[in-house]
């Protein structure tokens, strides 16, 4: 089964607000660029730096948002619930392995009712790789 179903508002808003922290360090690094920089002697050899390991870090994951919001569909597919945990700061994120999808990131709430070895009809980003709806099938 494969269908998608329209992002809800806090899901759009969701992908929009975890591209904020490379936006903002973007915007900051432009003013300090353009406005800050030519007034003051520094070398350039660190800013360049910090912003390539920061455009390194955060870009892959920015961009998958992106794509999802731009795409405004989530997928719906059914498949079995191999594992799940937690990892992050203080366990805040969890994490399901599917037997076809692979692994998807989710809250706590929506890994739930997440069964190990059942299937599961999962409502998903595909870029992000993040699961909004976990239902058990069986």
């Amino acid at each position: 089964m494969n269908a998608h179903v329209p992002l809800t508002v806090g899901q759009k808003t969701r992908l929009a607000l975890d591209c904020v922290p490379l936006v903002g360090y973007l915007l900051l690094a432009m003013a300090y660029y353009f406005a800050i920089r030519p007034r003051i002697e520094v070398p350039l050899v660190p800013f360049y730096l910090l912003t390539t390991i920061v455009i390194i870090v955060r870009g892959p994951a920015a961009l998958a948002r992106l794509r999802d919001l731009l795409l405004g569909v989530a997928l719906i597919q059914e498949d079995r619930l191999e594992s799940f945990g937690r990892s992050g700061h203080r366990r805040q994120s969890s994490w399901g392995l599917f037997a076809t999808q692979g692994r998807l990131w989710m809250t706590a709430g929506v890994l739930l009712p997440g069964r190990k070895g059942h299937r599961h009809r999962i409502t998903y980003s595909p870029a992000s790789r993040i699961a909004w709806r976990l239902e058990p099938l069986d």
